[in-house]
């Protein structure tokens, strides 16, 4: 995926791509699969971009247990300053998931540029109005988080997590967005636990696996 493909820069034209492009000092990044991409707390002002792969943001608590907090699969988009922030005691990452391409813009510019630029882009507004639609996504993803982590078991938390994705439908099948240790983690419980959850539910007619594909049955 190329960045003016992105969602970032949907509507925008190419000859105000470039100029944005300079502008926001764009760089990219290549990462190897399982690689730290940043640690949050630094008080960076860059946005990342995944372009290629797959990325994912972690959070180590004192006791080295992780959780997965965010998957940001090809074209999401990620920033400290628009994200979460550590407690003590604690870490976030971003680490990468496969080999990666990410893009970094300035995010300080991008809130900047209309006041400090002598010629602002016409369509500075709509790279603003993406941005500001990306964030909504974004809050709509981590509230579906929530949801899961309200569910009291394992079960509970696994068929919500499977409605989600088959967007409130009560059967049918859909691709694991992540592996099923990820899937563990995200959900916040112990991965072979919740692989007896699954097994007992395959069992009982309820569900069908093959690989990352999960097909709901009842």
């Amino acid at each position: 995926m190329r960045l003016d493909q992105t969602e970032l820069f949907k509507g925008i034209s190419e000859k105000s791509y470039k100029k944005i492009e300079k502008c926001l000092r764009l760089h990219i990044m290549s990462y190897k699969k399982g690689e730290t991409v940043c640690h949050y707390g630094n008080g960076s002002d860059r946005i990342g971009i995944v372009l290629s792969g797959r990325a994912a943001i972690y959070r180590t608590d004192c006791n080295g247990y992780e959780s997965l907090l965010e998957n940001l699969p090809e074209g999401s988009v990620f920033s400290e300053a628009m994200s979460y922030s550590s407690t003590a005691g604690d870490s976030i990452l971003v680490r990468s998931m496969a080999r990666s391409d990410i893009a970094y813009l300035d995010y300080e510019k991008l809130l900047l540029c209309p006041t400090e630029c002598k010629s602002p882009c016409a369509e500075y507004g709509t790279l603003r109005q993406n941005l500001l639609s990306l964030l909504i996504n974004r809050s709509r993803l981590l509230g579906e988080r929530v949801v899961v982590l309200g569910c009291h078991s394992i079960r509970e938390k696994l068929l919500c997590f499977f409605r989600l994705h088959l967007k409130g439908k009560e059967f049918g099948k859909f691709e694991l967005p992540f592996t099923w240790l990820e899937l563990a983690t995200y959900i916040n419980t112990d991965r072979s636990a919740m692989m007896r959850e699954i097994n007992l539910m395959k069992r009982q007619g309820l569900i069908e696996t093959n690989r990352y594909t999960v097909r709901v049955l009842r």
